[in-house]
C-alpha cells in the first residue's frame, strides 16, 4: 500500500471492518469509517460516519462536507457502524424484495409491469414519508394508514402473526 501524506484522510466504507482494523500508511493519517445505501449513487442517499479517535473538528467538517455530495450524512459511533451497515444497507435490499411482492400482486391483477413498478415504487416513498413525519419506531407509521374494515387493516395483522417485523429485527 503506498505512503499517504501526513494529513490525509482515509474514508472506509468496508461494512464489518471496525476503525482498529484499518490497514493505514503513515502516522498522521485520518481514519472514517462510513456506511451507505445504494441511493448514494444517485447522490440520495444518507451515509453514517465515525471518525477515528484524535481526528480534529476541522477535519471533520471537511470530510463530511465532501460526503454530502452523495446525500445526508449523520454521525454515530464505532459500535453503530455495524448496524447502519445492516440496516442501511440489507435493509434497502429488504423492503426491495417487499416491493417486488407488490409489484408482482399488481402485475398478476392486470396491471403493466411499468405501472406495477410505479406502484411498488410509491408505497416505498410514502413509507418514507410517513416515516420521517411519525419515527420508525412508531406503530403510528403504519396503522395510521389502515382504513377500519379495509384491505390494509385486514393485512397487517397477517404480516404481524406471520412475524414480519420480526423476521426483519
Amino acid at each position: 500500500m503506498p505512503e499517504l501524506a501526513p494529513g490525509a484522510a482515509v474514508v472506509s466504507l468496508v461494512a464489518g471492518l471496525p476503525l482498529d482494523r484499518i490497514p493505514l500508511p503513515g502516522a498522521a493519517v485520518h481514519a472514517f469509517r462510513a456506511a451507505g445505501n445504494a441511493a448514494t449513487i444517485e447522490r440520495s442517499g444518507l451515509l453514517a460516519l465515525t471518525p477515528a479517535d484524535g481526528v480534529s473538528t476541522a477535519v471533520r467538517a471537511t470530510v463530511t462536507g465532501l460526503l454530502r455530495r452523495f446525500g445526508s450524512v449523520v454521525a454515530i459511533t464505532e459500535p453503530q457502524q455495524d448496524t447502519a451497515a445492516s440496516s442501511l444497507g440489507s435493509g434497502a435490499a429488504f423492503l426491495a424484495l417487499a416491493a417486488t411482492g407488490i409489484g408482482t400482486a399488481a402485475v398478476e391483477a392486470g396491471v403493466t409491469p411499468e405501472v406495477a413498478r410505479d406502484f411498488a415504487a410509491d408505497a416505498l416513498e410514502s413509507a418514507a414519508a410517513m416515516l420521517r413525519g411519525t419515527g420508525a419506531a412508531s406503530p403510528a407509521a403504519w396503522k395510521g394508514l389502515a382504513t377500519p374494515g379495509g384491505i390494509t387493516e385486514a393485512g397487517l395483522p397477517r404480516l404481524q402473526t406471520a412475524g414480519a417485523a420480526d423476521i426483519l429485527s
